[in-house]
């Protein structure tokens, strides 16, 4: 989020689509595990995962 956040201003709410997060570990294979994927969302800026079927 540095480009949405800091160089654009944007103070709104950012949310995943539907099951993006997941889909990095899964789809992707760019992360590792599901908390792998958690984390990269969340050092990403994320403030919503939409529709999160496994949590913990």
């Amino acid at each position: 989020t540095e480009l949405l956040r800091n160089r654009l201003g944007f103070e709104g709410f950012v949310v995943s689509d539907w099951q993006d997060v997941l889909n990095l570990h899964t789809r992707e294979k760019v992360a590792e595990s599901r908390k792998e994927a958690v984390r990269m969302a969340v050092m990403a800026g994320i403030d919503m995962s939409m529709v999160p079927l496994d949590f913990s």
